[in-house]
């Protein structure tokens, strides 16, 4: 493990499946990649860009240097660089976790929670208005959003795995009991407080406000809508409206956190929810790839809706946003990775970036391939997991 002079890591993520720590001083960084010093180099001092005894490329800073060999990595299935691991983590439905899953899962969740960073992703979701919603970027801004919860789970258990709450399909067990609104899991409806032991051998609680459930209920009739969706406009359009809105609303109405931008995080099913849309536009990418394979390779983003600009809140009806900055492009980069602030929160929206000393770019076209950061989903086929070693 590379570590500073002090004993300490500067710098800790999973990247598709791989673990980065970058440690060292600002001129010697000590670059791991699973366990492997890459040798970082200094190539130019003003300003600084790094090299490595494994590539021929400068890059702005290490950590854009080591994602950039797992990047080549993966484009080259496996090889090249031995150590760079391209095995697929696969989420799974919730009601396939086994308790062992289940507990780990609550434990990293709690950590998160008692530290404070569980919270920052409320803050997140308070000012992202159309940033993640009503618009094309809703499917890869919020594939961002669960990767990097997914990302700090991990890095608390690596053994973690966002799991998806399928809303369509009937979680009961043999006898009729829920297998998704448990106590032991994440409670049931109405009011619910989780207890814990903190890490820091104090007790805590976690106060979650949803709708008083029909614990057994299906809450989204399946044969109100389908995949076969020949337009990705129509098909976000009715995924967003008729699966993901819909699921929030079963959970929030009348006075869950899920009613509010402000409080639609603090219940941790809002990245369930998420997962399942996710999994849903895995499916139809699926479905569509060989209809679009000439035309469209990427078959996710269609160049017809790029020169739109989708970006305006909604209070604004002149719609006076429809000038850059527009977050629903191809290549527009996301907040709050950016470190930007959003038009209608102001300075307040601004999150201080979440790399060391840098900020993180993600775009839609970034987010095409779900693969590309180190996940499937169990109800993929498996001819389709590319570098999946199972």
């Amino acid at each position: 493990m590379a570590t500073n002079n002090s004993g300490q890591i500067k710098h800790f993520e999973r990247y598709k499946g791989n673990e980065i720590i970058i440690a060292g001083s600002d001129d010697k960084p000590v670059v791991g990649i699973n366990g492997v010093d890459i040798g970082v180099e200094i190539a130019n001092p003003e300003p600084p860009l790094y090299t490595s005894r494994l590539t021929y490329s400068l890059y702005a800073s290490p950590l854009e240097l080591a994602r950039e060999m797992i990047d080549i990595e993966f484009t080259l299935k496996g090889k090249g660089i031995n150590f760079i691991k391209a095995v697929l983590k696969r989420r799974i439905n919730i009601t396939m976790l086994s308790a062992a899953e289940i507990t780990k899962l609550r434990n990293a969740l709690f950590v998160m929670k008692e530290t404070g960073t569980y919270d920052k992703y409320a803050h997140i979701h308070k000012y992202s208005s159309n940033l993640g919603h009503h618009g094309p970027a809703f499917l890869p801004w919020n594939r961002v959003l669960c990767y990097k919860l997914e990302q700090e789970l991990q890095n608390i258990d690596p053994d973690v795995v966002l799991p998806y709450w399928d809303s369509t399909s009937n979680n009961v067990d043999s006898h009729d009991n829920s297998k998704v609104w448990r106590r032991e899991f994440l409670g049931k409806g109405g009011e619910v407080t989780l207890a814990w032991q903190g890490q820091d051998g104090k007790s805590h609680t976690w106060r979650i406000m949803r709708n008083k459930l029909n614990m057994i209920a299906i809450p989204i009739d399946a044969s109100t809508f389908n995949l076969n969706r020949d337009s990705y406009p129509d098909f976000r359009t009715v995924i967003e409206n008729r699966v993901h809105n819909a699921s929030h609303v079963f959970l929030g109405v009348p006075h869950g956190d899920q009613c509010s931008f402000e409080t639609a995080t603090n219940d941790p099913f809002y990245f369930f929810i998420q997962c399942n849309v996710d999994r849903l536009w895995v499916e139809w990418q699926i479905r569509m790839k060989q209809k679009w394979l000439k035309d469209n390779p990427g078959m996710k983003y269609p160049a017809a809706q790029l020169s739109e600009d989708y970006y305006w809140h909604g209070k604004d009806e002149d719609h006076t946003w429809k000038t850059p900055p527009n977050r629903h492009n191809l290549d527009s980069v996301f907040w709050p990775w950016d470190g930007t602030e959003t038009p209608n929160g102001g300075p307040s929206s601004v999150i201080p970036p979440w790399s060391t000393g840098m900020s993180e770019t993600f775009t839609p076209r970034m987010m095409l391939n779900h693969h590309d950061w180190g996940y499937a989903y169990d109800s993929e086929p498996r001819s389709s997991n590319t570098g999946d070693s199972e």
